[in-house]
């Protein structure tokens, strides 16, 4: 089994926060578009939900996985 980190890191500095995220991306999906969705989002929630100005959120793509077929999918094969 691959030993991959989990989760994510937040480094507080006053008023701001910055974020590591470790992801691990199905194949065939844009890696640039997930990045930067959920680099969108947690800001965005973050900056909402504290009084926090977040100054960076970093995503580290640790691997990629297997597509997992859908059930219609298993029965077509």
């Amino acid at each position: 089994k691959k030993n991959f980190s989990k989760g994510v890191r937040v480094a507080v500095t006053g008023k701001t926060v910055a974020i590591e995220i470790y992801v691990i991306i199905e194949y065939g999906i844009c890696i640039p578009d997930v990045a930067i969705a959920i680099q969108e989002k947690v800001k965005e929630a973050v900056e909402n939900m504290t009084a926090f100005e977040v100054t960076a959120v970093d995503i580290h793509v640790q691997g990629i996985s297997k597509r997992k077929l859908t059930n219609i999918e298993e029965d077509e094969e």
